[in-house]
């Protein structure tokens, strides 16, 4: 038999429902959060950049991935354009074609993001946003129920407000990403005699449930700040933190992740703080390197944070508490 007719009868083997099958389980290799995120970065790919230039993007070439990655790396951080690079590598191996992240030009343009990556940050690390800084952001929020009395731009504007002070501070007290804040339903809360749990269900790692307690200030309690989000906008069920427009009205879908992003560096600008400085992760940075400030433990980060490897949960510790383990003061300058 000719090697033609050993493929032919190999080919007749398999059908169409078993190459779709396979196709689902290759694809389910990964959480569908981040089959999300990865597909989320594949369409800016195809269709921001490749249609726009009437290329290829599947299979894609690589001075095309190279030359892309380059450009992200001008607006985003490290770690976002690493992010890129593994959905368009998860893509292409998915599919079956040579995965063109490999390449020496792909490499090298990432090897040079890195070393252009700002060391006192670290590679596409936000600095941590502390209690003290989301103090400030609260204060700077419009929450005088008094204006709402100005017209339907007014009660917008207050609602926004209330929504933005529960989303900053629930994504603070809960440690939480930027999509697992987005994707909160009214169902995922059950009320506890000292705060409140939340399933957190839409996320990269294990679905795991959060303990928030109640604040001691009425005005940075994220409790209280939740209901009366919830109240003022009478959201019973479906997702909690919704688009306010400028009618007053609100969309029925949850925000994007991106809106929390855009929450957290308006609101920590308009409070006098860096908003190149920070982003959505500073919430949850800020959480945990807080808390092991005030003497949380590791294993209590780690379950609160829900990060699988200790070594994760180290690393913010580390970082919170170098100062404190220094021995520059020991030199007697």
């Amino acid at each position: 038999m000719s090697d033609s007719d050993e493929q032919d009868s190999e080919s007749s083997i398999i059908t169409p429902e078993d190459e779709s099958r396979v196709m689902d389980y290759k694809e389910d290799q990964l959480s569908p959060r981040s089959k999300k995120v990865y597909q989320y970065s594949w369409d800016l790919f195809e269709g921001e950049f490749c249609e726009e230039r009437g290329a290829q993007a599947l299979p894609a070439d690589t001075r095309l991935v190279a030359a892309y990655l380059a450009k992200r790396a001008e607006q985003w951080t490290t770690s976002t354009v690493q992010r890129d690079c593994l959905a368009i590598s998860w893509k292409h191996r998915i599919n079956g074609f040579d995965d063109p992240t490999n390449s020496r030009d792909v490499s090298r343009v990432m090897k040079g993001i890195h070393q252009r990556a700002d060391s006192d940050e670290g590679v596409g690390k936000r600095k941590p946003l502390l209690t003290e800084h989301i103090k400030a952001m609260i204060a700077s929020l419009p929450l005088d129920p008094a204006s709402a009395e100005e017209g339907a731009w007014a009660v917008a504007r207050y609602r926004q407000a209330l929504r933005n002070r529960a989303l900053i501070l629930i994504g603070y007290a809960g440690a939480l990403r930027a999509s697992e804040v987005a994707e909160v339903r009214v169902k995922d809360i059950t009320p506890k005699s000292g705060g409140m749990e939340i399933r957190i269900t839409d996320t990269k790692t294990t679905p795991r449930v959060v303990g928030i307690s109640r604040g001691e200030d009425d005005r940075y309690c994220p409790v209280r700040s939740l209901r009366a989000w919830t109240e003022a906008a009478d959201i019973d069920s479906g997702p909690v933190f919704r688009q306010v427009y400028n009618s007053a009205e609100l969309a029925t879908c949850a925000i994007h992740r991106k809106t929390v992003w855009q929450v957290v560096v308006d609101t920590a600008e308009d409070a006098g703080i860096d908003p190149e400085q920070v982003g959505a992760h500073s919430l949850r940075r800020g959480h945990l390197t807080q808390a092991a400030l005030n003497g949380a433990s590791l294993e209590r980060l780690r379950r609160h944070a829900g990060h699988k490897d200790p070594g994760t949960t180290a690393e913010y510790i580390k970082d919170a508490r170098r100062m404190e383990q220094e021995t520059s003061q020991e030199l007697g300058l």
